[in-house]
């Protein structure tokens, strides 16, 4: 017999699902907020306890939020600086591309189709590039409203608060809002601390190579760092076919792909486990289905954001009688902290 809970998570997933479709141009950038706010909060609290200066939290948190700015800024320089150097060289990639291309085509490794032939031998390596600029204006326009609904939430926290308190069970409700702020920061503190030295690695090992987009894709490896499985392989493989592009030597490209690999494994074979322990208890498959469904509906956003969601789901639902069975499916080895 179907129960009254099987009725409602039958008929409430499907409207969830669509929620998060259509609401897409409103929960992406609101989700970026208060997961930033988290980590400002966190970081502002570690900042103001510490035994070394004493400081209020209020100006803890405006210096971090300072810093958190001025570190976007310089990150947004750096990262046009190098591709306008790279634009200025398009033209040599575009030649050094077509010669790799017809080389693969002349010994047969792969039969392609007229219409993907046609497509590659048209790229424009130059039209590429700005493209990719050209977008950062757009991302410079989506961090503007992040950091517009941040303000916001900045300046409702308390009201929040005291209105959680009214509620019923207020205990229960303040106990979750908590522990969801402290897996949250937990999660991004030590995610971002092993992105961080991938992407640094990474950067480190491509300008050994002299490779000219050495702070593009140091940046990309760190932020493709969030996106589990996928990312690593594409911090991999997108380094590896420019420096071919690059320089047309494949045993040098054939070593900076081992190296890359090798980063990538240590990093997320060895000192990733170690650093994150037990602070994630979520299932692999139920990661890459969420990762999947979410990059379906949100895009690159969702594969950032799938991880994050799936710590607060878990919280809220082990939380709850009605809803433990799904927390159960969605831990690890059924196991609820």
């Amino acid at each position: 017999m179907i129960t009254n809970n099987q009725i409602n998570f039958y008929f409430l997933t499907p409207l969830f699902i669509l929620a998060l479709y259509f609401g897409k141009f409103l929960l992406v950038p609101l989700l970026f907020s208060l997961f930033i706010f988290i980590i400002l909060k966190s970081s502002s609290k570690k900042l103001s306890s510490n035994n070394f200066f004493k400081i209020n939290y209020e100006l803890s948190f405006l210096l971090v939020s300072i810093f958190f700015i001025l570190l976007i800024y310089f990150i947004g320089i750096l990262l046009e600086s190098n591709l306008k150097k790279v634009i200025n060289n398009s033209q040599l990639y575009q030649n050094n591309f077509l010669i790799v291309f017809e080389s693969i085509k002349n010994s047969k490794i792969a039969s392609l189709p007229v219409s993907i032939d046609n497509f590659i031998s048209n790229l424009n390596f130059t039209s590429i590039f700005s493209k990719i600029l050209n977008s950062l204006t757009g991302i410079a326009g989506n961090v503007s409203l992040i950091f517009l609904y941040l303000i916001f939430i900045v300046l409702e926290e308390k009201l929040f608060k005291s209105k959680i308190l009214k509620f019923p069970s207020n205990k229960s409700s303040m106990t979750i809002i908590n522990k969801i702020n402290n897996e949250i920061f937990s999660y991004f503190q030590l995610k971002t601390l092993t992105s961080l030295l991938t992407g640094i690695l990474t950067f480190m090992t491509l300008s050994f190579f002299n490779n000219d987009l050495s702070i593009f894709f140091g940046l990309l490896s760190f932020l493709l760092n969030f996106i589990p499985f996928l990312g690593s392989l594409f911090s991999v493989i997108l380094p590896f076919v420019f420096s071919l592009i690059q320089f047309l030597d494949l045993v040098q490209a054939s070593f900076l792909i081992l190296i890359l690999i090798f980063i990538q494994i240590l990093v997320g074979n060895f000192i990733e486990p170690k650093l994150m322990g037990k602070s994630l208890n979520l299932s692999p498959i139920v990661m890459l289905i969420t990762l999947s469904l979410m990059a379906k509906l949100w895009g690159i956003s969702g594969m950032f954001l799938s991880i994050p969601l799936l710590v607060v789901l878990l919280i809220i639902f082990s939380n709850f009688k009605s809803t433990h069975k799904i927390a159960i499916f969605l831990s690890e080895k059924g196991e609820i902290h």
